[in-house]
């Protein structure tokens, strides 16, 4: 065949009817220099449709979807189209309400197809902890139609927060609010650095079930003078038990559920020994208290069973 041309039935109106409904001639032409117009004195499209007449076809569908890789201030929108071989510049609206106000140009930014075909469009410059509304638009070139997908939600996710933690380690402790930093046994130099006293795991436990673990931090610095900062997503917005373990400690959980509903939240374990649950703490003399040197990493009880009213 020429190029251009393609093996489909026209399927004509009548005998007397030329105009076709095919998708397949739909747009399906090649552009001839001095040819502007059909039989009927119509405008030629570019590309034009196969066949004395040009005509059109209602674009097919167009589906909002799925908003991914949501991120807090940044994300990908989605959408797909079956233009029915219309040619449609494609372009996704989004805004804090329906009214949008905002527009991104589709990747393809055209489509002209028969079959469902996906585009999507990333975007940033978002508001932390905020909805968006956003949905796909069609806009045809070859006709006078234009399209919209439904409206549809997504929320960014919320700025990190802070976890400042004050606490000392028994085995380190030298007193004067101060411990020793480990040593590696090889060089018998500070094993982190002069002044980071060992390495920590974190954890937070839901507050309504100790044993439902919600988020682990390990090999968290936890400098010389007891205190410890641990950047976290914010999407941890609940009530938690804080859970302090230590190579050679013993495990060591707060007294009550901490509300983790601000930016910077602060707990100090060092000052009292009701900050621990249970009073797992040891008396370092001068107010001070400390995590219990140990050689087991947990004590059968020492971690709230149920939730503390």
């Amino acid at each position: 065949m020429d190029l251009g041309s393609v093996n489909v039935n026209p399927t004509f109106v009548s005998v007397t009817d030329l105009h076709s409904a095919v998708p397949q001639l739909n747009n399906g032409g090649v552009t001839v220099a001095g040819i502007s117009v059909d039989l009927s004195n119509v405008n030629r499209s570019n590309p034009p449709d196969i066949g004395s007449y040009e005509f059109t076809l209602p674009i097919t569908s167009i589906n909002t979807l799925a908003a991914t890789a949501i991120d807090k201030s940044t994300t990908t929108l989605n959408g797909d189209i079956n233009t029915n071989n219309e040619v449609v510049a494609i372009s996704l609206e989004y805004g804090l309400t329906n009214a949008y106000g905002s527009t991104v140009a589709g990747v393809p930014l055209t489509v002209r197809s028969t079959t469902t075909t996906p585009v999507s469009a990333a975007i940033s410059s978002l508001i932390p902890d905020t909805e968006y509304h956003y949905r796909i638009k069609g806009t045809s070139a070859t006709s006078t139609e234009i399209v919209n997908g439904v409206d549809m939600t997504f929320r960014t996710l919320p700025d990190n927060k802070t976890l400042n933690l004050t606490f000392f380690l028994e085995g380190l402790y030298i007193g004067g609010g101060m411990m020793n930093p480990a040593m590696d046994g090889n060089t018998g130099l500070p094993k982190w650095g002069a002044t980071i006293a060992d390495k920590i795991t974190i954890e937070l436990h839901d507050a309504a079930n100790y044993l439902n673990l919600i988020y682990t931090a390990n090999d968290v610095p936890l400098n010389t003078d007891g205190t410890l900062s641990l950047t976290i997503s914010g999407i941890y917005n609940g009530n938690y038990y804080i859970t302090v373990k230590h190579r050679n400690s013993l495990e060591t959980v707060t007294a009550n559920a901490i509300l983790f509903n601000t930016s910077v939240i602060s707990y100090n374990l060092s000052d009292a020994v009701a900050k621990a649950f249970g009073d797992n703490l040891k008396s370092m003399g001068g107010g001070v208290f400390a995590v219990y040197a140990g050689e087991v990493s947990s004590l059968s009880g020492l971690y709230p069973s149920t939730p503390l009213q």
